[in-house]
């Protein structure tokens, strides 16, 4: 199992299952963040995750930051699956953070560079 803690305090964790979670200072709960198969880290969001003013997904920084072992990103959204590399996502995001330093670190990617590599 691989955990990393990024500057708020929160934890990011690489499960021996392959599922990453993510457990935010303030919470009490554990969310899912996807599952990494061979490489690829498999992502689900529903439509709430769009950040609608930049019009962007956001990603865990601390997950896009450090060695969780994949190199491919399989996102569902919204019915639709895109398919690209972790590069595209390292080369192209930008980083917003909401509310308290408590919250998940995040960096977002436009949806107009995703929807170049839907598949």
């Amino acid at each position: 199992m691989l955990k990393v803690e990024d500057r708020n305090g929160n934890i990011v964790s690489l499960l021996d299952s392959g599922v990453v979670e993510l457990k935010l200072i303030n919470e009490n709960r554990v969310r899912v963040l996807g599952k990494i198969e061979n490489k690829i880290l498999k992502i689900y969001r529903p439509a709430n995750h769009l950040h609608y003013k930049s019009n962007s997904i956001g990603f865990n920084a601390a997950l896009i930051e450090n060695d969780f072992s994949f190199d491919f990103i399989e996102l569902m959204f919204r019915g639709n699956k895109y398919f690209f590399s972790k590069e595209v996502l390292i080369t192209n995001c930008f980083h917003l953070q909401f509310f308290t330093n408590a919250n998940e670190l995040q960096k977002f990617l436009r949806m107009d560079i995703i929807a170049l590599y839907q598949m």
